[in-house]
Parts: C-alpha cells; structure tokens; sequence
C-alpha cells in the first residue's frame, strides 16, 4: 500500500508567508506616505511657479502692474492685478506644505510685475548693477523637504529643489 501525502501548508508555511507579507505591507505603506508628501510639494510648487508666470505675462498682457503678497502666518499667496484677485493656500496641495520662509527682501513679503514683465525693483536693496536682487521663496513639507522658488529682478521665475527627504 502507498501512503498518501497531506496537501496544502503546514502552519508554520502559511505563518512565514503572513509575516514576509506584513513587512512588505509596513515598507510599502511608509515609502508610499513620503512620495506623497514630497508629490504634495512639488505640486505646490509647480502651482505656484504657474500663477507667478501667470501674472508676469498677464502684466505685459494688460500694461498693468500685478502685485504678489506672501503671508506666512496664514501659509497663502495673493496675487493682484487689473481685475484679477485671487489668493490660494499652500496646504491645499497637501498636509503641512507650508511657506518656510522669504529671503533676500526679509523687510517685505510682496513684490510686483510691472507692465515690462519685470519685478520692481526695492530701491534701497537693489541697484541696476546688482545681479543678486531676487526674491526667494521656500517651501517646505513636514518631512523637512524643501523647493526653492525665486523671482529675479528680470522677472524670471525658477524653482530648484534645495532638499528631498
């Protein structure tokens, strides 16, 4: 007589199978929770970098002046000019996208596209021969990754990413 072999798993299979399978969930989970924060703020950013070229090119458009005020207490950006007013807040792109801090006009959190498309210029920081007069905007998440914003006296807007984590 032939013995018959027992199929399916013993316990000890299937319970090495759960426990591979909850470390690759754990893993899986946190890795997909930093791509979307870091996605968050580059979808910030990409808005943001949007709206200013917006209103550059909406200032050349209309003749008109288009003013862009920062507020960080209430992590918003308001942009003005002609007829246009509208004002967007940076944690709608994602939980904690925050703005982390304006440099290089510490004194004021605006500045405006003339109708020339350039930014004007702070007479008392900037001169015709300075080459490092731009503003600054940084944009940070909870994870302390960080996107560079910045608007030349030309009126050039760029982004660089200062630091992902």
């Amino acid at each position: 007589m032939t013995s018959t072999a027992a199929k399916g798993f013993s316990m000890i299979e299937l319970l090495i199978v759960i426990a591979i399978m909850t470390i690759l969930t754990v893993i899986g989970t946190s890795s997909f929770a930093k791509y979307r924060q870091n996605a968050a703020l580059k979808e910030a950013v990409y808005a943001l970098e949007a709206d200013l070229n917006a209103a550059k090119l909406n200032a050349i458009a209309q003749r008109t002046n288009y003013r862009v005020t920062y507020n960080a207490g209430t992590n918003t950006y308001r942009i003005q000019g002609g007829t246009y007013d509208v004002t967007k807040k940076l944690s709608d792109y994602g939980y904690n996208t925050r703005v982390y801090m304006l440099l290089y006009f510490p004194s004021t959190t605006s500045y405006t596209f003339t109708a020339r498309g350039v930014m004007l210029e702070n007479p008392t920081t900037c001169t015709t021969t300075a080459t490092n007069c731009y503003f600054d905007v940084l944009i940070r998440n909870q994870r302390g990754s960080c996107i560079h914003v910045r608007v030349t006296h030309m009126g050039s807007v760029k982004r660089w990413i200062h630091q992902i984590i």
